[in-house]
């Protein structure tokens, strides 16, 4: 039913977003947003092998759950980087 091209770049980017958070925001974050990657992971290998109807609808949920948690950890990172290092332009720019 559906295919999704890259999918191994896909999760290969998301555990090295999820190994940056970890260090930098705490680990209470980091293991809500790797416990979401890996039901979404399963989610995704059960709508495969079983062309299911509700099987992708449930791993879409999950996708998009995934998707925000992803964007929002950044947003997070990003706002406490900046506004640690915004007295000191070297660690500011370092950090981006």
């Amino acid at each position: 039913m559906w295919k999704l091209p890259g999918n191994s770049v896909r999760i290969f980017f998301l555990i090295q977003i999820v190994k940056i958070m970890s260090h930098s925001t705490g680990s209470e974050f980091s293991s809500e947003l790797s416990c979401i990657i890996q039901k979404r992971n399963l989610a995704w290998a059960k709508a495969k092998k079983s062309c299911s109807d509700a099987d992708w609808l449930l791993f879409r949920q999950l996708r998009n759950k995934c998707s925000f948690l992803l964007r929002k950890a950044r947003s997070e990172y990003f706002m406490s980087v900046t506004t640690d290092n915004k007295n000191d332009p070297r660690k500011f720019w370092k950090a981006i």
